[in-house]
């Protein structure tokens, strides 16, 4: 971690060492290949046991939200409870904190609630699942970035994602997600982020074609 301050931090003001503290705990938590597992060993966590270990953190704020977060892993099948996923990612006082936390398990759970489902009927009992409006809204925004991320060519289905949203009066943030992550998927003078443009709903398809 110590290494992440030194390397996370660039002279022209990037800022990368939460990053790079996250990247650690993935490796502990998410080990891939045979030589990942065997420089982790030690460090193995179970559910009873990471509470405790990730609290040998809590003198480095950052360090101790990397390591609560990226533990993820060990709850997957919990955290498809709304109410447990709230939970979980309510180790930190700070909004960030649990606004990021929520973001990353959308990831997870848009995958198992959303391409793998033909009906969105999973995805909008999760989010309406949340106890407050703002929540609710982060998630299906989440999961429509969350699609676009993974290919752009699901953008039909990140949109029936924010007229899902929509019917509960919380389309709006799902929308100016999709906008965005458009912008970041192509040239904005390219034909592929026009026609990308022209699927969305009217308003949000000139909010897409005028983005500098």
């Amino acid at each position: 971690a110590q290494l992440c301050d030194v390397v996370g931090k660039k002279d022209d003001g990037r800022d990368y060492v939460q990053t790079c503290t996250q990247g650690i705990f993935m490796q502990i938590f998410q080990p891939l290949e045979p030589e990942d597992l065997a420089l982790v060993k030690n460090l193995v966590q179970t559910k009873n046991t990471v509470k405790k270990f990730c609290s040998t953190f809590k003198d480095k704020q950052i360090m101790f939200d990397a390591c609560t977060s990226e533990s993820w892993p060990l709850f997957g099948a919990e955290l498809m409870n709304p109410k447990y996923m709230e939970k979980f990612c309510s180790y930190s006082t700070a909004p960030y904190a649990y606004k990021k936390c929520q973001a990353n398990m959308m990831s997870m759970i848009t995958l198992s609630l959303v391409l793998k489902n033909t009906e969105l009927s999973g995805l909008n009992d999760f989010c309406l699942g949340l106890s407050s409006s703002e929540k609710r809204g982060d998630c299906f925004a989440s999961a429509a970035g969350r699609l676009i991320q993974i290919d752009p060519v699901f953008v039909t289905r990140a949109l029936s994602v924010c007229q899902t949203a929509d019917k509960s009066k919380l389309g709006k943030s799902c929308y100016e997600t999709v906008v965005q992550y458009g912008k970041l998927s192509f040239l904005l003078d390219s034909k592929e982020y026009k026609d990308y443009c022209t699927k969305l709903p009217d308003s949000w398809s000139k909010m897409c074609l005028e983005a500098k």
